[in-house]
C-alpha cells in the first residue's frame, strides 16, 4: 500500500454552504467582539477553561492575537474564530500537535448564546476532515472531568475515551487521509 505523504499545512477558511457559519483563521481585526464575548461570560469560562482569567483588556485580547498569528506561522497552533451570520460566535485551537506521530489536539469554547444547536460538533467534524487531508491521523479532545457538554461533543464525533487523570479525561478518534 501507498504510504500518504504527510504535508503539515495549516486549514484553510471553512464555510457551511448557505448556512451563514463559517470557521476561518483567528483574525486580529475581530479581537473587540471576542473581547466582548469574553468578558461577558468570564465566570462561566472560566469553570473549565484557564486562559479567560488572562483577558482583562481589549489590549490583552491583541496581544493573544498577535501570539496566535505567530503560532500558526510557525506550526506550532492553528487558531480558528466561528461566525454565524458574520457574529462572532466561539473559537477552535488545533494545538499539541505532535509531528512525529501526526496527532494533534482541539481546545475551543463557544458562547452561549451559540450552543445547543451542533456548530461546535460541525466545526470540529470539517477540521478533522481538514486535518486529515493533510495527513494528521489522531485528533484529541482533552476535558476536564465536570464538563460533561464538552465530553458529549468528543462522544458525538465518534471519539473514544482512552485515559482518564484526576482532573481530564482524554478522547481520540483516527483519521483516515483522503486519498
Amino acid at each position: 500500500m501507498e504510504s500518504q505523504e504527510f504535508t503539515p499545512l495549516a486549514p484553510s477558511d471553512i464555510y457551511f454552504g448557505n448556512s451563514g457559519v463559517s470557521v476561518r483563521k483567528q483574525d486580529a481585526r475581530h479581537a473587540e467582539s471576542v473581547f466582548e464575548k469574553v468578558q461577558a461570560q468570564k465566570e462561566r469560562l472560566q469553570e473549565f477553561l484557564s486562559w479567560p482569567v488572562h483577558i482583562n483588556t481589549l489590549e490583552d485580547q491583541l496581544s493573544f492575537s498577535r501570539k496566535a498569528d505567530m503560532q500558526w506561522a510557525a506550526g506550532q497552533a492553528y487558531h480558528f474564530q466561528i461566525f454565524k451570520d458574520e457574529i462572532f460566535a466561539g473559537a477552535i485551537s488545533i494545538h499539541s500537535l505532535n509531528y512525529q506521530a501526526r496527532s494533534f489536539e482541539f481546545g475551543y469554547w463557544l458562547d452561549s448564546e451559540s450552543e445547543g444547536n451542533g456548530l461546535m460538533t460541525k466545526s470540529l467534524q470539517l477540521l478533522m476532515t481538514a486535518m486529515a487531508e493533510r495527513g494528521w491521523i489522531q485528533a484529541k479532545i482533552r476535558t476536564p472531568l465536570q464538563n460533561i457538554r464538552s465530553q458529549r461533543v468528543a462522544q458525538k464525533l465518534g471519539m473514544t475515551s482512552d485515559s482518564q487523570t484526576e482532573h481530564f479525561k482524554t478522547y481520540t478518534k483516527p483519521l483516515f487521509p483522503q486519498i
